[in-house]
């Protein structure tokens, strides 16, 4: 009775002293870092975190109650690392530098391409889908890869352009979710349907060409378009041109809009000699979003 008595003893002097240590703690550390208990925001610099040391970085930032942002762009992360502590932990930002097939890509980038052209490695669906996690993405090219699946884009709500270039996909529904995407390039791909294209209310620049488009009726309605390239729009084959009567009647509904349909090349007659195209090679190179001078006022 008395060993048992002692030992509850023990144990809520235990207690007390580590509440009193909580209570009184006002930094906390992992490794050679260290901050204030209550900070919102910390950079961890060159303080990597090694695959053994991810259950006590976790306990670090459990102890950080107001924690918002944790930049570790400088920490060598896997894929799996990332999922895992956007998961555990939802209501913090955190600043990575990931891998999208072989390029890095901070998720702070408002503008990133791949720079590919027809001899690159291609990557997938799988590949890009790390990008939700480039929160404030407002322009992408990942044109001449092989995706084949577009849902990735629904978490990227922010984008306002988007070139998607000789790709593998059929199904474009999930770019009706980017209500502020003011460009798009989806040429050279298998595209049939592209009934959910006049929910961009803001588009400015379309090329569809090289598709296999059966219905482009649904673009008499995007009278807010300022430039559309439709060559081709039904075929990768040149020798099977689209229905002059269909074309006729697309250029008859949008008066206002520079249609061509005679481009010999999915970016012939100009397409890309243009004050947006020049605008998007700099936002590129930058890895930094720039807005056209025409783009349409943000409500």
């Amino acid at each position: 009775m008395k060993k048992a008595l002692s030992f509850l003893l023990l144990l809520a002097l235990c207690c007390a002293f580590s509440f009193a240590r909580a209570e009184s703690e006002t930094t906390v550390r992992f490794k050679r870092f260290e901050t204030a208990v209550d900070a919102e925001e910390i950079d961890l610099g060159k303080v990597g975190v090694a695959a053994d040391e991810y259950e006590a970085f976790y306990d670090f930032l459990r102890r950080l109650p107001n924690l918002k942002r944790v930049d570790m762009y400088k920490t060598k992360i896997r894929r799996n690392r990332i999922e895992e502590l956007a998961e555990l932990f939802p209501d913090i930002e955190f600043g990575w530098t990931m891998m999208v097939g072989d390029h890095e890509v901070r998720t702070d980038v408002t503008a990133f391409s791949t720079a590919h052209s027809d001899a690159s490695r291609r990557h997938t669906n799988e590949d890009f889908s790390v990008l939700k996690y480039c929160k404030n993405l407002q322009a992408l090219d990942i044109g001449h890869n092989a995706v084949t699946d577009l849902s990735f884009l629904q978490d990227l709500p922010n984008l306002k352009v988007l070139i998607v270039v000789d790709n593998q996909f059929q199904d474009i529904t999930p770019i009706a979710s980017l209500s502020q995407l003011e460009y798009l390039e989806i040429f050279f791909n298998d595209v049939r349907d592209i009934s959910c294209l006049p929910a961009l209310t803001r588009l400015m620049d379309l090329n569809i060409c090289f598709n296999r488009i059966t219905d482009i009726r649904p673009l008499h309605q995007m009278t807010w378009l300022k430039r559309l390239w439709v060559s081709q729009y039904n075929s990768h084959n040149p020798s099977i041109k689209p229905d002059p009567a269909e074309v006729e009647a697309l250029v008859a509904a949008l008066p206002d809009t520079q249609v061509d349909s005679t481009a010999k090349s999915s970016i012939g007659n100009h397409w890309r000699d243009h004050s947006h195209y020049k605008t998007l090679k700099k936002m590129f190179k930058t890895q930094s979003y720039l807005p056209f001078d025409d783009s349409p006022v943000s409500p």
